[in-house]
């Protein structure tokens, strides 16, 4: 019996099932039983998967893959036993996906606290603001403690900065939003440095435009919120996380590359 709690894999543009059940040491079946929802087969990119990876290298024996050698050379694929995974890279990847996923679910949360003026305003602030201090263990075990928090304190100042911006956007003060957004912005440029700085395989440019575009979308979701277009604010939040995961993705790539010899099977 498996004791392991799923991973949550990102589809990526070109992927197959063959592709990803190689990648973590299971079968195309198994991942099919765990997604219940898969029509026929078909993934798509942005869609989210439960994966249950081979842990330990000798369980790869378990893991064959039932697709036929014709029908892999018809996908122009060879058919090969699949790679396990080791226990660290599972861990740093379950770590990571939860830390954006929260951060994401808890910005949504306290957008519509201070939207409404909902009671629990101040507990929801301080929960999501609490997730900088997450990164920040998480990044001081590669990078240490003054790298980590001097993004984790970075991390922290957009929460602040996101949660003055919903609060005036609600107010309709038009020029302390357009301070409160540019100062936003101007720090999420300085986030995109410091990641940049740590590890050659995170570029300064593409975390500029991730950060700045999922920003984007939590100002566009309050707006939503306000004039209740909520609809339209379900398929903002639905952006939001895909987002998320693509971040979520590039930092855990950035840190298997920089540090493969913590994660070999």
């Amino acid at each position: 019996m498996n004791t392991y709690s799923p991973i949550t894999h990102t589809v990526q543009p070109n992927e197959t099932l063959v592709k990803i059940a190689q990648r973590y040491g299971t079968t195309v079946q198994a991942i099919v039983s765990a997604n219940p929802s898969l029509s026929m087969g078909m993934i798509f990119p942005g869609q989210r998967l439960y994966i249950w990876p081979v842990i330990n290298p000798d369980e790869t024996s378990h893991a064959q893959d039932p697709v036929s050698k014709d029908e892999a050379i018809s996908k122009n694929e060879s058919v090969s036993k699949p790679e396990a995974i080791s226990r660290a890279e599972y861990d740093l990847n379950n770590r990571i996906l939860i830390l954006w996923e929260q951060n994401t679910a808890w910005t949504r949360l306290a957008t519509i606290s201070v939207i409404f003026d909902l009671p629990d305003t101040s507990l929801v602030t301080n929960h999501l603001l609490k997730i900088s201090e997450d990164f920040n263990s998480l990044l001081a075990s590669y990078y240490g403690d003054y790298k980590a928090s001097s993004f984790s304190n970075l991390l922290r100042g957009q929460l602040v900065l996101t949660v003055e911006l919903i609060n005036e956007i609600k107010l309709k003060d038009e020029q302390a939003a357009a301070d409160t957004e540019r100062r936003l912005y101007d720090n999420a440029r300085n986030m995109a440095a410091h990641l940049g700085s740590f590890n050659p395989y995170w570029p300064l440019d593409e975390w500029e435009k991730m950060l700045s575009g999922y920003f984007a979308l939590v100002k566009t979701q309050a707006v939503c919120f306000l004039n209740q277009k909520y609809q339209e604010g379900i398929q903002l939040y639905i952006e939001m996380e895909k987002q998320a995961m693509k971040m979520a993705d590039t930092m855990k790539a950035g840190i298997l590359k920089q540090f493969p010899e913590k994660f070999k099977v």
